[in-house]
């Protein structure tokens, strides 16, 4: 009896073996619907996500043109010469009020001009001195500083309201006119 058992037992092993090799065959066979044990809508939404996946990846980006090398860059605008209603510039306010800008070449040169008033040591004075700050601009937009040039004492702000060649109009709160060579530097 005890032989008997023994192949009745190592029958049922080797049956189970079977079914448990076939079960695993079977499963391995089935396109995998992601971990086991999902919900059946887990599944689902994962398979679809998958699918997603794998058309997003099919289109590939196209190529940029010139071998890989990256678009041309534009051109910048071209400058427009004239006077701008601005009232900052490239400094604080504490330093210069500023009135208004004038924009244009002088020379090869394409010069900003700020027009305005210098302040005291007092940044909560009232600007008194009248003066010009005039800055280069590059073709990258740099701005150099050229200087700041103070107008006669006793003008006060300034404020440009024409330009002609290289000379700029301007005019003071009490109304005097003033004009500034940009080339010499000076005003007359």
């Amino acid at each position: 009896m005890g032989k008997r058992r023994s192949r009745g037992l190592a029958g049922l092993i080797a049956i189970g073996v079977v079914v448990l090799g076939v079960g695993i065959g079977t499963a391995l066979a089935q396109p995998s619907a992601g971990p086991a044990g999902w919900p059946i809508a887990k599944a689902q939404l994962w398979e679809r996500e998958q699918a997603e996946l794998a058309q997003a990846r099919s289109h590939p980006r196209p190529k940029l043109p010139s071998a890989g090398l990256a678009p041309a860059v534009e051109a910048l605008p071209p400058r427009q010469a004239g006077i701008i209603a601005m009232r900052q510039g490239p400094f604080p306010p504490t330093q210069f009020l500023v009135r208004d800008v004038w924009q244009g070449p002088v020379g090869s040169a394409w010069v900003l001009v700020y027009a305005g008033a210098t302040r005291g040591a007092a940044a909560s004075a009232p600007p008194s001195q009248g003066a010009l700050r005039l800055f280069q601009e590059s073709s990258t937009m740099h701005l150099t500083p050229i200087g700041t040039f103070s107008a006669p004492d006793g003008t006060g702000p300034l404020t440009i309201t024409a330009a002609s060649g290289n000379r700029l109009q301007l005019t003071t709160d009490g109304g005097t006119s003033l004009s500034f060579d940009l080339v010499t530097r000076q005003f007359r």
